[in-house]
């Protein structure tokens, strides 16, 4: 009986053990579950984040990358500023394409038998790519020379003029093709697949191309970057317009293309002018060769697809103003905040407005720029430069608020009659920027165009005096890309990254190296080395920044509180036969004017800037922030009110990356990687959207409408 108790309770505990271990088996399990969903929600979340809005007709744009021409039905083509490659977009749904071969001539010529059974080595990151974003970018032109050529494994380039890259086999064109862009973080780079290639043609006849010279079935032999002709002569890339189908140059025009495909144990190449021999084959010509064969006529097309993990590119804007900030959401929906005496906030009110609030009317807005002030109209309780512009995504430009000095462009001046509401005052603009009470534009075809004060000669028209009140295109026969109004002059960059000033020399602001002589027209910035060019300005009150093709930041003009960044190392700039700075890092060097552009590096790349009243804001390519200059009212974000002489990193928390910096007279925003708006700086008018008007120290979340 004895025993049996013992059993009894020995099983007794057996169960119990068993019953224990299978509730932490069964909640192990459910963790796991759970936490997997977890982040598989965050990653759908941050996936659909970053896709918001993009579809195969609203392509999105890399960073580093501008939109330079065509829409998606003709061919969007992005240009990246540093290097000059371009490629275009090729949309997959939306229009009944696949990725596939299909609507092509199955007799291929020099096929063989299993060549419709050939294998793609299909990138998986591509797929996904193409899947979430509905389309790719493909070479505008046939991969050319960049640091290398020939056989060798090098960097080719993508672009107008460059010598196209041909003798290379197929296992360098993709190893080439790859390092493009391996160092991007929101991009991959690879050799064109057969599927891109047949998507891509299917896409010119979708588009009327299958006729005349643009036949992809039957002659494709007068397409082309160039020609090889019986005498050897070669045609420039792009010289004839003919040659392009849909933005695309060079698709078997002159040569034939390696692609990732295989068949058997043999690399495939693309159809072409066979020039061996001088016959024409159709652009759908598939032939085949060892993949580490090298041809003297064979070259390459290189993708760009964006990686669907990489969170590193946002729709959303922030534009700082003297008293005003603004906000431009993913769906062009325009937000401000601040002062509102004259109506700067567009609500139809002049109460000011403590937190961002809906601009009124139903317009998209692309881009906003807000009227500047110097410090010494911050107490003028009458009147300060209150004022906004617009351009909707449709080219419309709007303005609205204060009008002393015609600065709304709308052929009216007054100091009383305000405009409480966007209203349009013109059509075809790409870009406006406001300075202190004078404005700046281009329109659709990259002209000047200027309105507001003339004093100080800042609106470039040959005159020191007196208003424009509409806006005012400059005869100036040279065509822009980026502008910006200061207070008391204008900088400009020309189609060729060039730059050009006008306005008040004081300080040595405009960079031809006086301090005293107005320039009343634009005029190109003397002495600049030819190989320097731009791709980004911003002005501020008597000082510049610049970035270059190569992310290097310039700067020129006042230094009174270190905000030229000249705390920057500076590298040894003979090999570029430029100016050279002899500060080194962490010695401070203010109350020095420099007179000219001068370049201030720093080891890293650079992608934004920002200037402020007496203040800079950098963002390096990794998202780092950094900040020099005064800081009075905390608008560097250092977490206290003490200007730094030298170049400070910002702490962001949880080492957010920083996308987009604005800083204006007294306060800064920015947005980081997870799309918040962190603002600090003065705040006397609500400026910070915060529902407070006491000064941030250090970059603060506040709430997105």
């Amino acid at each position: 009986m004895l025993n049996f108790f013992k059993n009894k309770r020995k099983l007794k505990y057996i169960i119990v053990s068993v019953i224990i271990i299978a509730i932490l088996l069964l909640g192990s399990i459910i963790f796991t579950i759970v936490s997997t969903q977890t982040q598989e929600n965050d990653n759908a979340i941050q996936i659909a984040k970053a896709t918001e809005g993009y579809s195969a007709t609203n392509p999105y744009v890399p960073i580093g990358f501008t939109h330079t021409e065509g829409t998606w039905d003709t061919g969007f083509v992005i240009k990246e500023s540093s290097t000059g490659n371009e490629f275009v977009w090729i949309p997959v749904n939306g229009t009944n394409l696949s990725l596939a071969r299909r609507d092509f001539p199955k007799d291929f010529p020099k096929s063989f038998s299993t060549m419709d059974q050939c294998s793609d080595e299909l990138n998986d990151d591509f797929n996904a790519s193409v899947g979430t974003y509905k389309g790719f970018y493909i070479g505008r032109y046939e991969a050319g020379v960049g640091s290398t050529s020939g056989n060798n494994v090098g960097v080719p380039v993508c672009k107008k003029g460059a010598t196209v890259w041909t003798n290379i086999s197929r296992d360098n064109a993709k190893a080439s093709a790859e390092k493009m862009y391996q160092s991007n973080k929101e991009v991959f780079s690879s050799l064109a697949s057969s599927y891109a290639y047949d998507t891509m043609l299917t896409w010119f006849k979708t588009q009327n191309y299958s006729k005349s010279i643009y036949n992809v079935d039957t002659d494709s032999s007068s397409w082309g970057n160039y020609k090889n002709t019986s005498n050897g002569s070669i045609q420039v890339a792009g010289n004839n317009a003919k040659w392009k189908a849909n933005n695309i140059y060079d698709i078997a025009g002159n040569v034939w293309e390696w692609t990732t495909e295989n068949c058997s144990n043999d690399a495939v190449v693309r159809g072409g002018d066979a020039l061996s021999n001088g016959s024409v084959l159709p652009a759908g010509t598939r032939d085949h060769a060892k993949a580490n064969s090298a041809f003297s006529y064979t070259g390459f097309r290189v993708l760009l697809y964006r990686d669907v993990n990489a969170i590193t590119e946002t729709k959303l804007q922030v534009i700082a103003g003297s008293h005003q900030s603004a906000y431009i959401n993913g769906n062009n929906k325009l937000y401000m905040c601040g002062r509102n005496n004259l109506g700067a906030i567009g609500n139809g009110s002049t109460n000011d407005i403590y937190s961002l609030t809906a601009v009124s009317g139903n317009i998209a807005f692309k881009e906003v720029s807000l009227g500047k002030s110097s410090t010494l109209l911050i107490s003028n309780t009458t009147y300060t430069p209150g004022f906004s512009l617009g351009i909707a995504t449709n080219g419309d430009l709007y303005s609205w608020g204060g009008n002393k000095y015609g600065q709304l462009g709308n052929n009216k001046t007054s100091t009383t009659a305000t405009v409480l509401t966007p209203t349009k005052v013109a059509s075809s603009i790409q870009k406006v920027s406001a300075g202190q009470n004078h404005c700046i534009a281009l329109n659709s075809s990259g002209k000047l165009l200027t309105w507001g004060s003339a004093t100080s000669g800042k609106l470039g028209n040959g005159s020191t005096s007196g208003t424009v009140t509409s806006p005012t295109q400059l005869n100036v026969s040279t065509t822009f890309k980026e502008i910006s109004a200061g207070y008391s002059h204008s900088i400009a960059i020309d189609k060729d990254g060039y730059l050009w000033s006008w306005g008040s020399a004081s300080s040595g602001k405009l960079g031809n190296n006086n301090t005293s002589t107005t320039v009343k027209v634009p005029t190109k910035v003397p002495n600049m080395p030819s190989n320097i060019k731009f791709t980004k300005i911003s002005a501020g009150y008597d000082h510049n920044l610049a970035i270059d093709t190569n992310g290097n930041i310039w700067s020129w003009g006042a230094n009174t509180k270190g905000q030229l960044g000249r705390g920057f190392k500076v590298a040894n700039l003979n090999n570029l036969n430029t100016r050279r700075v002899t500060s080194r890092a962490g010695i401070t060097i203010t109350n020095t004017t420099v007179k000219v552009p001068t370049q201030i590096t720093t080891g890293t790349k650079f992608i934004d800037i920002s200037c402020g009243y007496q203040y800079s804001m950098f963002i390096d390519e990794n998202g780092n922030l950094y900040g020099c200059g005064l800081n009075d009212f905390g608008q560097l974000g250092t977490g206290n009110n003490e200007d730094q002489k030298t170049v400070t990193k910002i702490t962001i928390p949880n080492n957010q990356p920083v996308l987009k910096v604005s800083a204006t007279v007294k306060h800064t925003l920015i947005i980081d990687a997870q799309e918040n708006i962190r603002v600090f700086g003065n705040n006397a008018y609500g400026q910070l959207g915060n529902n407070y008007t006491s000064p941030l120290y250090s970059p603060t979340v506040i709430t997105k409408p």
